[in-house]
């Protein structure tokens, strides 16, 4: 990443899709990989999770086992799951889940902002850069 940006991760649970509705469902891990690549993001990690990075995200989600996006010791067709906040995911412990199993998802994407440009001497610094709406 360039010296000067920032990076952030933006989080949904709630997708529409022309098909199904929305993201709110129970989906194999392909399934929920695929939906969240479609919205241009990807499963949320393990690490994000447990950071709240997708707290209140939508669909109720907070106090369900989600799926994650992190490979388990039984090879590759096997995910962790965990809570979908991490004061529910402290109750909750993880389990290492084969693929094929429905659960629901969470969507994570990174964001990068490009840095200011620079500023004359003597200048009051740049405004904060608002948030964007989606990933």
């Amino acid at each position: 990443r360039p010296q000067g940006n920032t990076a952030r991760i933006c989080a949904e649970s709630r997708l529409p899709m022309r098909t199904s509705g929305s993201t709110c469902g129970l989906w194999t891990h392909d399934a929920a990989a695929k939906l969240c690549w479609r919205a241009g993001a990807r499963v949320c990690t393990m690490d994000e999770l447990l950071a709240d990075a997708a707290l209140g995200s939508g669909c109720d989600l907070d106090t369900e086992s989600v799926w994650a996006a992190d490979v388990c010791g039984h090879g590759d067709f096997y995910f962790w799951s965990i809570g979908g906040s991490a004061s529910y995911a402290g109750h909750k412990s993880a389990h290492c889940l084969h693929a094929a199993h429905a659960l629901p998802v969470r969507c994570c994407a990174d964001e990068t902002l490009p840095p200011f440009p620079p500023s004359p001497p003597g200048s009051p610094p740049p405004p904060p850069q608002a948030p964007s709406p989606h990933f």
